[in-house]
C-alpha cells in the first residue's frame, strides 16, 4: 500500500449525549449505558419487582422505622408497608379509593393527604385521621355583643373554635356570632362547667346558662357545622412543600381542583399547641386560616414549590414567584413577589432543588438550572442544560415530565408518564452529561435507600446495583445497551478511507459488539474473550469498505454488566 496515511479517532473516555452537533464523539444514541466518573460506559443495573398490588399505586413514600427504611404505598383504600425484600402487609385506612395521595413530613411525623382527609402515620400499616389546631376565634370578648373582632380565623383543618370572654358581671348567656353544631366544653375560671348547666340558644348562635355564672374569664369550645369550615378545593390539594425552622414552620398545599390556588399554614405558639393537644389528641397542630388562600398567575396552575434559603419559590408554567423571608413575616401574611415572567416549570413535579439557590426545572422547550440570589430578589439567572438531548424531547415530555434524585449516583432522572418507549433521561450532576435508560415503562419514580424505585400500575420495583438483568414476575429479562457516536471524519471529511483496526478496553467483553456505520453499511464484530471482571484489551482487524465519515457503534447484550473504558479506531486513507 503506497501513499497511505493513518488517522485515528480515540475515545479515551465517553462524554454522554452530544446531539447539539451531528459530528464528533458525543453520542447520538446512548441507551442503557451510564457514563461513570472516569468516562467509562457501564451497562445499567437491573430492576427487581418487590410487590404486585391489586390496584394501581396512588402514592408512595420511603420512611425509616425501627426495621430500617421501608416503603409506604397507597392503592385503593389500603395502606401497604413494603420492605426492600418484598415483605408486604396492609390495612384498609382511607375513605377515598382513587386519585393521587400526597405525603409530607412535618414536626418529625409523616402525613398523608388522600383528597378527602389528612392522616398521620402511626407505624406499621396504621394511620389516624387528624384535625388541625383549634383556633382562639374570639379573644376577651364581651358576652353580650356579636360581630366582635376575630382573633384567629376558622381553621380549614378543624371543626372546632374557641372563644374567651371577659366579664365583671354575672353571665346569663354568651353570643357566638356563628351557627354551631354542639358545645365541646366550657371553662369557668379554668374549671370545666357541667354540661347540664347550659344549652344552645334556639338559633344556635349563642349559649344560655341555667343560672348566672359569676366569673372573670370564661372560655368555650364549640363544634361548627361542616359548611362553616369545609373547603372542597382545600381538601383536594394533595401536593405539598414544607418550610421548617424553630419558630416559623409552614406547610404549603396546592394541586387541588382550582390549580392556581395555594394554601399556607400559619405557625402556632408552642404553649397554644400543647394546650390544644391536651384537650384533643387528634390535633396535629397545623393551622390553615380560612379566607387566606392565594391565587397565582392569572389562573395558571401552580406546578412546583421549593425552598431557597429562608424563602419559598412558587412556579407556574411561565412564571416564578418568591416569598419574603419567612422568618420575619407576619403570622397570617405571606407575601409573594414575581421575579420571572417568561419561564417557569411546565409540569407538575418537574422541580428539583439540588442546592440552596439552584433549582432545576422542566420548562417548555428545555430543562433549566436556576440561580436565584437570596438578597437580589428582582433578578434570576437560568442556564439551559438540555441542549445535548433536545432532539429527543417533545411537547408531551414538557407537559408530563417528572424528576427523581438518585443521591447515591448524584443523578437526576427525568421521565414522562405514558412514554411509549419507556425512556428515562439521566443527567449527571458531577459530570454535567446526559445518558438514557430505555425500555422502562413506568408511571412514577421514587427515591429509596439513596437509589431509585419505580411503579407501574400496582407493580413496585427497585433498581438494584447487584443485578445485570431486569427481574419481573415473568422472569429474568436481559438488558441490551447501545452507544452510537456522532459522525467521525478521521481528520479529513473529503478523503476516502477504510477502517483497518479497532481497539477496545472492556470488562466482561463476551457479548460486546463493535461496529462501524458509514450510513449505508454496518460492519460489526463480536468480542470473543474470557468473560471476566478485569479489563481486557481487544485488538480487532476490521477490513471495511471505503467511506468518508462513519460512526462508532457499541452494543452490550451479554449476561453481565459490561464496562467499556476506551475505544480507538484506526483508518487508512489515500491511494492504494
Amino acid at each position: 500500500m503506497s501513499n497511505n496515511t493513518v488517522a485515528r479517532e480515540l475515545f479515551d473516555g465517553f462524554s454522554g449525549f452530544g446531539l447539539s452537533s451531528v459530528r464528533g464523539k458525543g453520542a447520538c444514541r446512548l441507551d442503557n449505558f451510564r457514563v461513570l466518573a472516569d468516562g467509562s460506559l457501564e451497562k445499567r443495573e437491573g430492576m427487581r419487582q418487590i410487590a404486585s398490588l391489586p390496584l394501581a399505586v396512588r402514592g408512595i413514600c420511603s420512611f425509616a422505622d425501627a426495621d430500617g427504611e421501608v416503603l409506604l404505598a397507597v392503592a385503593g383504600n389500603r395502606l401497604y408497608r413494603l420492605t426492600s425484600e418484598g415483605e408486604t402487609s396492609f390495612s384498609s385506612c382511607f375513605t377515598s379509593e382513587n386519585g393521587k395521595v400526597g405525603f409530607f413530613r412535618y414536626g418529625g411525623r409523616l402525613y398523608l393527604l388522600d383528597g378527602a382527609h389528612l392522616y398521620r402515620y402511626e407505624g406499621g400499616c396504621e394511620v389516624t385521621k387528624v384535625s388541625g389546631y383549634t383556633p382562639l376565634y374570639g379573644k376577651d370578648w364581651d358576652p353580650l355583643y356579636v360581630n366582635q373582632s376575630i382573633n384567629e380565623p376558622i381553621n380549614l383543618l378543624s371543626p372546632r373554635i374557641r372563644i374567651r370572654y371577659l366579664s365583671s358581671e354575672p353571665i346569663e348567656s354568651v353570643q357566638i356570632g356563628l351557627v354551631v353544631e354542639s358545645v365541646e366544653w366550657i371553662l369557668v375560671n379554668g374549671r370545666t362547667l357541667d354540661a347540664l348547666s347550659y344549652s344552645l340558644l334556639y338559633d344556635r348562635r349563642g349559649i344560655a346558662f341555667s343560672a348566672p355564672v359569676i366569673c372573670e374569664t370564661m372560655e368555650i369550645c364549640v363544634r361548627l357545622p361542616v359548611s362553616s369550615y369545609f373547603d372542597e378545593n382545600f381538601v383536594s390539594s394533595v401536593s405539598s412543600a414544607v418550610y421548617e425552622d424553630f419558630e416559623n414552620s409552614r406547610v404549603f398545599l396546592y394541586g387541588g381542583k382550582k390549580p392556581s390556588t395555594l394554601y399556607v399554614s400559619s405557625p402556632v405558639a408552642r404553649e397554644s399547641l400543647q394546650a390544644d393537644r391536651v384537650r384533643f389528641t387528634d390535633s396535629c397542630g397545623l393551622y390553615f386560616p380560612s379566607g387566606r388562600a392565594l391565587s397565582f398567575g392569572n389562573g395558571q396552575p401552580i406546578t412546583a414549590i421549593g425552598r431557597i434559603y429562608d424563602r419559598m419559590t412558587v412556579f407556574s408554567p411561565s412564571s416564578l414567584w418568591v416569598t419574603e423571608r419567612l422568618g420575619a413575616t407576619e403570622r397570617f401574611g405571606v407575601q409573594f413577589m414575581p421575579i420571572c415572567h417568561h419561564r417557569g416549570c411546565s409540569a407538575q413535579g418537574a422541580l428539583l432543588l439540588t442546592g440552596a439557590a439552584s433549582p432545576i426545572t422542566v420548562s417548555d422547550g428545555g430543562i433549566y438550572r436556576w440561580k436565584i440570589d437570596s438578597d437580589l430578589l428582582d433578578e434570576c439567572i437560568t442556564r439551559k442544560i438540555s441542549e445535548d438531548i433536545a432532539p429527543l424531547l417533545d411537547e408531551s415530555f414538557w407537559q408530563r415530565a417528572e424528576v427523581c434524585h438518585n443521591r447515591s449516583r448524584a443523578e437526576l432522572w427525568f421521565y414522562a408518564k405514558g412514554d411509549t418507549e419507556g425512556r428515562i433521561f439521566i443527567y449527571s450532576l458531577d459530570r454535567e452529561v446526559w445518558y438514557s435508560f430505555h425500555g422502562i415503562a413506568v408511571d412514577g419514580l421514587f427515591a429509596f435507600g439513596g437509589g431509585v424505585g419505580a411503579v407501574r400500575g400496582g407493580e413496585v420495583f427497585l433498581f438494584d446495583e447487584r443485578l445485570p438483568f431486569d427481574q419481573t414476575a415473568e422472569g429474568e429479562k436481559p438488558i441490551e445497551a447501545f452507544f452510537t457516536s456522532g459522525w467521525l471524519d478521521f481528520g479529513g471529511v473529503e478523503a476516502d478511507k477504510h477502517l483497518a483496526r479497532a481497539t477496545l478496553i472492556a470488562t466482561f467483553g463476551e457479548g460486546v459488539r463493535v461496529g462501524v456505520d458509514d450510513g449505508e453499511r454496518l460492519f460489526e464484530l463480536t468480542l470473543k474473550a474470557a468473560d471476566r471482571q478485569a479489563p481486557d484489551i481487544y485488538d480487532l482487524r476490521t477490513p471495511t469498505g471505503r467511506f468518508r465519515s462513519a460512526r462508532l457503534t457499541l452494543t452490550a447484550d451479554g449476561p453481565n454488566r459490561q464496562r467499556i473504558y476506551r475505544a480507538e479506531l484506526l483508518a487508512q486513507k489515500g491511494k492504494e
